[in-house]
C-alpha cells in the first residue's frame, strides 16, 4: 500500500490483483483523519470486502495508474488518465506548470501599488510582484478524482468528483512507496507477467491450464496474506467439467509425480467417506483419469482398472457438469440477427458459385455462415464442396470434423482430423492462396488454407482427442491433448 497525503486526507493506493485478462486491478481507500471517509453501508458490490474501491481497465500490458503518477513527478506537469470502459474512473492532476500560461497572461498590463520607505507609492508590474509567490505555488498539486456512480447505492446518481490538495514532496514520497509495492507485486506474479519498465509489462505464461491456475491461486493467497490449500487440494478443486476435460487438463500440466500420487490418495480418502452413489461414480472416474494420464506413477493393474472405470455414462455425471456443457439453441432474436447478417453476404457467395468460378473460399465462408445459423446440414455440404475442389484444404477438414463431432460421428471425426494433420505436416509454411484462386487454375490441388493463427492446429488435436475419448481410446486421447498443448508453444 502507498499513501498519498492530501491535507487531512490519506489516499491509499495499492495493487490489488490481476483480472482474467491479466490486466492490473488497483485498489483505493480514502481516509480522513485516519478514518474511512466513505460509509461502507452505501457502497455497492464494486466496493470490496477490505473496504476499498477496486477498479481496472482494458489496458493490457500497461501499468497505467502507476505511470500516471510517475510522469507527474518527472515532468512536474499534470495530466489526466482513467478507465475507458464502465465504471468510468477519472484521475486528473493540475500543477503550477499547467496554470502558468493562463496566470501569466492574466498579469499582462496590470500594475500593483507598492508602498515605499519614504511614504510614497509606486506602481510595479503585477507579474514582477507575483514572482515572489511562484515558489509556493510550484509545490502545490490539485488532484481530482471522479468516482463512478456504480460504486454507490442507490445508483441513480451521477458520477461525482472530489478535489484534493497535495504537494510534490508528498507525491514524491507516495511514488516511492508505490514503486516498492510495484516491485513486490511483479515479483509475486512473475510467472504471469514481467515488468518491462516505463509502465509496460507483458504476459509470461502462455497456456492457461492447471499449472497456471495453481500458480495464480497460491500467489493471490500470498499477496492478500490468506491461507492456501495444499497442492493436492488445489489440483482436486481445479479438476472440474467433463471427464475428457479433466484428462485434457492433466495431460497439459507439468505437475510432479509425487503430487499426482498425493492427489490420487486424496480422492481415495474422499471416496471412503462419500455416501452418495452418483458422487462415488464421479470420484472413481476422476481417479481413473489421473491414472490414465500418468500411468508411469501407478501399477499395470491400476491402469487396467482405470481404463474400465473412466467411461462413466452421462446420467452418472454431476448435474451441474452436464448442464454447463450443453449447447443452448439460438433465441429467436439471435437467429434473426444472424440471418440478417448472412443475407448481406450470401448474394456474393451464390453469385461466385453460379458463375462457376467455384472458389473454394466462397463455399468455405458460406459454410461458416450456415454453421453460425445452426444450419449444420447445409454447412457440411459446403465443406464437402471445398474438399472436392481442393483436397489439400486443411481448414475444411477441420471445420467438417467439428460438425461431425456435434452429430456424434466420432470415427469420421478422427478420419477428418487425421487428414487435416497430414496436410499441415506436409507443408508447414501456409500461404494465402487456398480458396482464393479459381477452380480452373491448374495448380488447384496445391492450394493451402491460410493459417490465420495457431488455433486451427490446436483445435484439430482438441477435437480428435475428445472423439477418441468418446470411442474409448483413452490413452490415444491423452496423447492428442498433449499434442494440442505443444501446438501452442
Amino acid at each position: 500500500m502507498a499513501t498519498l497525503k492530501a491535507q487531512n486526507f490519506e489516499l491509499e493506493f495499492s495493487y490489488y490483483d490481476l483480472n482474467c485478462c491479466n490486466e492490473i486491478v488497483y485498489a483505493l481507500e480514502v481516509k480522513y483523519g485516519g478514518k474511512p471517509f466513505f460509509n461502507p453501508e452505501i457502497m455497492s458490490e464494486y466496493y470490496n470486502e477490505y473496504g476499498k474501491f477496486v477498479f481496472s481497465d482494458c489496458s493490457p500490458d500497461y501499468d497505467w495508474l502507476h505511470a500516471f503518477f510517475v510522469d507527474i513527478v518527472k515532468d512536474r506537469k499534470g495530466g489526466r488518465t482513467g478507465t475507458d470502459e464502465p465504471p468510468n474512473w477519472s484521475f486528473e492532476a493540475i500543477t503550477w506548470e499547467d496554470r502558468r500560461p493562463e496566470k501569466e497572461k492574466s498579469w499582462e498590463g496590470k500594475t500593483l501599488a507598492v508602498g515605499q520607505p519614504d511614504g510614497s507609492t509606486t506602481h510595479e508590474p503585477y507579474a514582477e510582484a507575483m514572482k515572489s509567490f511562484i515558489p509556493f505555488w510550484e509545490d502545490n498539486i490539485e488532484l481530482k478524482i471522479s468516482f463512478p456512480y456504480q460504486y454507490f447505492e442507490p445508483k441513480q446518481y451521477t458520477d461525482w468528483t472530489i478535489s484534493f490538495e497535495t504537494t510534490f514532496d508528498d507525491l514524491l514520497n507516495f511514488v516511492g512507496e508505490f514503486g516498492e509495492e510495484l516491485v513486490k507485486f511483479y515479483k509475486c506474479f512473475a510467472g504471469t507477467i514481467t515488468y518491462l519498465g516505463n509502465g509496460k509489462y507483458r504476459e509470461t505464461f502462455g497456456h492457461y491450464g492447471l499449472d497456471r491456475e495453481m500458480y495464480e491461486i497460491k500467489n493471490r493467497a500470498e499477496w492478500h496474506n490468506l491461507p492456501v490449500d495444499s497442492d493436492e487440494e488445489i489440483v482436486f478443486k481445479q479438476l472440474n467439467g467433463s471427464i475428457e476435460n479433466i484428462m485434457r487438463e492433466l495431460a497439459q500440466s507439468s505437475i510432479a509425480e509425487d503430487l499426482v500420487k498425493k492427489t490420487f490418495a486424496l480422492i481415495e480418502t474422499k471416496l471412503e467417506k462419500e455416501k452418495d452413489e452418483k458422487n462415488i461414480r464421479w470420484l472413481t472416474a476422476e481417479k481413473s483419469a489421473i491414472v490414465i494420464v500418468f500411468p508411469q506413477a501407478f501399477t499395470e493393474q491400476q491402469l487396467a482398472d482405470a481404463l474400465n472405470n473412466v467411461n462413466i455414462k452421462e446420467e452418472n455425471v454431476l448435474e451441474e457438469t452436464t448442464e454447463s456443457s450443453e449447447i443452448k439453441p439460438l433465441s429467436e432474436k439471435e437467429r434473426e440477427e444472424r440471418e440478417w447478417l448472412f443475407r448481406q453476404t450470401q448474394k456474393y457467395y451464390d453469385e461466385v458459385i453460379a458463375l462457376k468460378l467455384q472458389l473454394p473460399k466462397a463455399y468455405l465462408n458460406k459454410g461458416c455462415w450456415l454453421e453460425y445459423l445452426d444450419n449444420n446440414r447445409e454447412a457440411l455440404e459446403c465443406y464437402n464442396n471445398v474438399i472436392a475442389l481442393n483436397p489439400d484444404c486443411a481448414k475444411a477438414y477441420n471445420l467438417k470434423g467439428k460438425l461431425l463431432y456435434e452429430s456424434k460421428n466420432y470415427q469420421e471425426v478422427v478420419e477428418c482430423c487425421d487428414k487435416a494433420i497430414e496436410i499441415y505436416n506436409k507443408d508447414e509454411k501456409y500461404c494465402d492462396k487456398c480458396c482464393n484462386n479459381s477452380a480452373n487454375t491448374e495448380n488447384i490441388r496445391a492450394y493451402q488454407c491460410k493459417k490465420e493463427d495457431y488455433y486451427d492446429r490446436k483445435n484439430i488435436y482438441y477435437i480428435k482427442g475428445n472423439a477418441l475419448f468418446k470411442l474409448g481410446n483413452y490413452l490415444q486421447a491423452v496423447e492428442c491433448y498433449k499434442k494440442e498443448l505443444s501446438e501452442t508453444q
